[in-house]
């Protein structure tokens, strides 16, 4: 076996023992917790809300937004806690991904604000406000509740990432409605 071999099963029996670590937590300790129950309720009061909110003849590319947030935000998660950049002491589940209740929440506000803002000068004024509620109300919040820790990271960073998410969500969703109707017509 060579020493590139060794390494990746090296890096295997780490996982291994990552996830079993992880999972000991997590049933041990998160599950029981009351802030994992408060995020679990968050999931749920936020996708009841969507659901009476949502205009459903705009269904598809609103859903769309909430797919592309959630990916968007599921990887930065991830990155942001390999990096240790910041990680959450109360995972949504055990395994994979840092699934979080929060990035199953967070495409909510991006799918409203995409429904009811669908110029860009409004859409971006709200993208800002839904920005500055994310990053200087929230994020603190979740530090105060204990299911958020940052380490080399910094409320003022999330803000422009939040407005950038809710711009490239926009303009994806918007270019596929565009390619649909384009298509629909033929």
């Amino acid at each position: 076996m060579d020493a590139l071999e060794r390494i990746y099963r090296q890096s295997q029996e780490l996982q291994r023992q990552l996830t079993d670590a992880r999972e000991t937590y997590f049933f041990n300790e998160v599950v029981h917790s009351y802030q994992w129950w408060l995020m679990l309720a968050a999931l749920v009061v936020s996708y009841t809300l969507l659901w009476f909110l949502i205009d459903r003849s705009r269904l598809v590319p609103i859903l769309l937004v909430g797919w592309f947030v959630f990916g968007v935000a599921t990887a930065a998660d991830g990155v942001g806690g390999d990096l240790v950049l910041w990680d959450y002491p109360r995972m949504g589940i055990p395994w994979g991904e840092r699934l979080l209740q929060a990035d199953l929440v967070m495409p909510v506000g991006y799918m409203l604000t995409y429904q009811w803002y669908r110029e860009w000068k409004p859409f971006f004024v709200a993208c800002v406000a839904l920005a500055v509620l994310y990053a200087f109300v929230l994020e603190p919040f979740a530090i105060a509740a204990g299911v958020y820790e940052t380490y080399l990271w910094r409320h003022v960073y999330s803000f422009p990432i939040y407005v950038a998410i809710g711009l490239f969500v926009k303009w994806m969703a918007d270019a596929a409605e565009r390619v649909q109707t384009r298509n629909s017509a033929v």
